[in-house]
Formats: C-alpha cells, sequence, structure tokens
C-alpha cells in the first residue's frame, strides 16, 4: 500500500501557526512539557501556557480565519497523539480523555465541546514529509461538518495533513489547520537562518505579543494598526 496521499485525498486547507519557534525554543520547551513533563506540575504549568495561548490567538484571530479561508466552522478536531503522557502507545478506541491537547482545546476554543468530531490512530504511519491516508480514522458520521483542525506541533505538516485527509474523506470540510507551535529549523539552509534574523528584528520589542498580527493577509491587527 502506497503511503502517498492521492490527489482527490490531500487537501489543501489554510495552515494556521498561532506561533513560530525553534528547537529548544521556551514554546518549543513548553510543547514537549505538557504532554512530557515528569512532573505534574511542570506539566500543568505547560499545559496552561499553552491553553492561554491558544485562547488568546483564536479570540483575537478567528475572524482573520474565517475571511481568509472563506469559511468559518461548526466543530473542532485535534489530532490524536501518537503517545500517551506516560509514553506507551494509545490503544484505538480508547484513551481518548489523556490527550492532553483535546483536554485543552475543550476548554478554550468555542464549539469544540458540542459533538466533537473523535479522530482515532489508523493502520497507516506518517514519517517525515510523507503524510499516510489510512493514518486516522473518524468516528461517527461528519458529512457536512465545517471543521477547525487542531495540533500542538508542525514539522513537516504529515500528521495534520493526514488528519485533513480523513475527515475530507469521510464527507467534511476543513476550514482551516491550526498548530501552536510551527517548528522553524534555522540550521536546514542559509535561507532560513536568514528569515528567521529578519523575523526577529520586526518584531516589535516589548509589545504583548497576543496583539501582535498573525500571518494571515487579512488579519484584522494588521489593517488597523
Amino acid at each position: 500500500m502506497s503511503n502517498r496521499l492521492d490527489p482527490g485525498d490531500s487537501p489543501r486547507p489554510l495552515v494556521v501557526p498561532v506561533r513560530l519557534c525553534r528547537n529548544g525554543d521556551p514554546l518549543h520547551r513548553a510543547l514537549r512539557g505538557y504532554k512530557d513533563a515528569p512532573a505534574v506540575a511542570a506539566r500543568n504549568h505547560f499545559t496552561a501556557t499553552v491553553g492561554s495561548l491558544l485562547a488568546d490567538f483564536v479570540g483575537l484571530h478567528a475572524p482573520c480565519i474565517e475571511r481568509t479561508s472563506g469559511s468559518s466552522w461548526d466543530s473542532v478536531a485535534v489530532v490524536p497523539s501518537s503517545v500517551r503522557p506516560d509514553g506507551s502507545r494509545l490503544v484505538r478506541g480508547l484513551c481518548r480523555a489523556h490527550s492532553p491537547l483535546e483536554a485543552v482545546v475543550r476548554t478554550v476554543i468555542a464549539g469544540a465541546e458540542s459533538e466533537p468530531i473523535i479522530l482515532e490512530r489508523g493502520d497507516g504511519v506518517t514519517r517525515h514529509l510523507a503524510p499516510h491516508p489510512h493514518a486516522y480514522t473518524v468516528v461517527g458520521d461528519v458529512r457536512g461538518r465545517r471543521v477547525l483542525l487542531v495540533d500542538d506541533v508542525w514539522v513537516t505538516g504529515a500528521r495534520i495533513r493526514s488528519a485533513a485527509a480523513t475527515l475530507e474523506r469521510g464527507g467534511a470540510s476543513v476550514a482551516a489547520m491550526l498548530v501552536v507551535g510551527r517548528i522553524v529549523d534555522t540550521g536546514a539552509a542559509p535561507g532560513n537562518a536568514r528569515w528567521w534574523s529578519w523575523a526577529e528584528s520586526k518584531a516589535s520589542p516589548g509589545r504583548d505579543a497576543a496583539l501582535v498580527p498573525c500571518c494571515l493577509s487579512q488579519c484584522t491587527l494588521a489593517t488597523t494598526r
């Protein structure tokens, strides 16, 4: 079986990062720690950080996402974790409550609690730069649902693109793919390092991070400031 998505199975919804970060940055540590930190207090701290970022971003930029994507959403789905917080693999159909991101999303994004869409691990395996059309399955009937798909990290996009393909194949439409942290590897190419330096130079020192315009061309803050 090919692990490539067929053209009809590879939707390209809008990708919206809440923040860009590098390996080792504070946000990267939070995105690892909210699931993997050995101490409960540390996990709670990092979870609160992730939840605050999501709540602030969606509160300010939901209209930007809707305008740029051309679609609102009536449902929210979360890409399943590959492992449980204790390091063991998720068992299909079990342990849904153990997804820390799902718990965060349900508390900070409107619409996430009503008739949630549940994605489960499928038989396919995603790899670096290689989404798989059967990496996930969707529980129940999602035909006609307009979905905001959420994941914690984007490295190559293989996991969230696979999840989007599953939803589209089930008859849903994915309005946008929202990721808390999009990882930038500044060492991968000279251009990446130059771009990161340029982006840092454009940041406004001392500005409230929650009020920084998002990356979307139709961002309300970008057009009003």
